[in-house]
């Protein structure tokens, strides 16, 4: 299995899946549709289903780009195309609020990377799943969020979700 460690938080690759190809720019969400769900309440182990869109030309990430980006605190996913990290706890603007009066919440942040310098008009859907696990005591946050990122970006976009508690 795949798996590190960064900022005392394990995170492991369950899976990275193509699901399909040559999807029309026009049919593609610009944002990750994501899920989280506790696996096991003792250890504070969850697991994060990422379903997103990325351009269909994807470049590999080579060692000197590697080093170059500074990729040091996450995993390499389909052949070295995407890399999966974690960027730590961030407080984040949105319209999600734990109470009325507040704008911000606490997130762990998990960027989905690659790298392409072309626009293209083709996109391949991805599902990713991993399971990352805190240690004790660790910071609390109220959600992940997860933004895709191309390593020569425009704009970078993400979403916030939080975990379910009505049924744990």
């Amino acid at each position: 299995m795949n798996t590190i460690t960064s900022a005392s938080v394990s995170i492991t690759e369950v899976f990275c899946k193509k699901m399909s190809e040559n999807i029309p720019s026009r049919f593609v969400s610009a944002l990750p549709m994501v899920s989280i769900h506790r696996i096991e309440k003792s250890l504070n182990t969850y697991r994060v289903n990422i379903t997103t869109y990325l351009p269909s030309n994807i470049t590999p990430l080579t060692d000197s780009w590697v080093k170059e980006l500074n990729l040091n605190s996450g995993l390499f996913l389909d052949e070295k195309k995407i890399y999966l990290s974690y960027k730590g706890v961030r407080k984040i603007d949105t319209l999600i609020t734990k109470a009325q009066s507040e704008q911000s919440i606490f997130c762990r942040r998990f960027d989905v990377e690659y790298y392409t310098t072309e626009k293209v008009d083709d996109h391949s859907l991805y599902h990713i799943q991993f399971n990352y696990k805190l240690p004790p005591n660790s910071q609390l946050a109220d959600a992940i969020i997860v933004i895709n990122t191309n390593e020569d970006p425009e704009t970078d976009r993400g979403t916030v979700t939080s975990v379910r508690t009505d049924d744990q």
